[in-house]
């Protein structure tokens, strides 16, 4: 997880905006399923279960993280990309390259088949 971390430090996504632990949850659920990046309102679903939000509130919060990392670093997002962006990435477009990235360096675990939900 270190990588990923630094990306999205690089990215200007630190543990103080609301949507990074949820951010990370969604890709670690993405490693599981990754047809639940062609249904997005089901994985806001399961992210807002674990973290006891709402599906509106993970939709808003990952789009916040998207537009930051566009807003900070719009040329090592179209690195890690591996393709030019004319514009901010959907929420889908920007989870799909944080995944890809994350699979390409071997960075997110097998998710256990018990997921605590994160309580706040």
């Amino acid at each position: 997880m270190e990588k990923i971390i630094l990306l999205l430090h690089c990215l200007g996504i630190t543990p103080g905006y609301r949507g990074y632990r949820q951010l990370i949850l969604a890709l670690i659920l993405l490693r599981q399923d990754e047809d639940l990046l062609c249904d997005t309102m089901d994985l806001y679903h399961k992210v807002a279960y674990f973290s006891n939000s709402s599906q509106t509130s993970i939709e808003r919060n990952i789009r916040t993280l998207a537009e930051r990392a566009w807003d900070v670093n719009p040329s090592l997002l179209q690195k890690v990309a591996g393709y030019p962006l004319d514009a901010k990435p959907t929420n889908t477009e920007f989870l799909s390259i944080l995944l890809s990235y994350a699979q390409r360096e071997g960075e997110l675990p097998w998710p256990s088949d018990s997921i605590t939900p994160i309580r706040n």
